[in-house]
């Protein structure tokens, strides 16, 4: 059975919304990029790979 192993989410506060992430589900930091045209913040909790979007 296949099962999910990444989810991206677009917010508007990525710093805000993976801190919620953090408290609320026990997700921890891998990488956070910032570019010209975007800022993502990835993480996860061992099994899923998390990522945050702008």
């Amino acid at each position: 059975m296949n099962r999910i192993v990444h989810i991206s989410l677009k917010v508007d506060d990525v710093e805000r919304s993976g801190d919620f992430y953090q408290q609320v589900f026990g997700f921890v930091d891998a990488e956070e990029r910032r570019t010209r045209d975007h800022v993502s913040r990835h993480m996860s909790d061992g099994e899923i790979d998390f990522a945050l979007m702008k």
